[in-house]
């Protein structure tokens, strides 16, 4: 994702300094680094779509406890389960799989009304 970011910051400079006559090379030189970046990060992950559904229900099985730290297995699209793995080279030790985990609000101080 951070790869995109410095991709649209290189865009958007190259568009301010396109207008302003100020140094086109230098965003230029930025544009380019941002587009490598995102091209190694695409051909060198290892991850595929099914891996993906591996780990999140491993995550599940090792992790889930319903009510106190959740693994979402019901993902219907590739695009949410690529958000929810992280690897960019699982043969390196592992995934990070999104998990929710939940937080009583009296721990953040807040008083709930009581409900009648």
């Amino acid at each position: 994702m951070q790869a995109y970011k410095n991709l649209l910051e290189a865009a958007q400079a190259l568009s301010k300094r396109f207008g302003t006559n100020m140094n086109l090379s230098k965003a230029m030189q930025d544009l380019d680094a941002a587009i490598a970046e995102v091209a190694s990060i695409e051909t060198h992950s290892q991850i595929d779509d099914a891996m993906r559904r591996k780990f999140i229900n491993r995550a599940h099985e090792m992790y889930h406890d319903e009510g106190t730290l959740e693994v979402d297995t019901e993902q219907s699209t590739p695009e949410q389960r690529a958000e929810a793995v992280s690897a960019s080279d699982p043969m390196n030790g592992g995934a990070y799989v999104k998990a929710w985990v939940w937080v009583p609000a009296e721990e953040i101080g807040l008083e709930l009304e009581e409900e009648g």
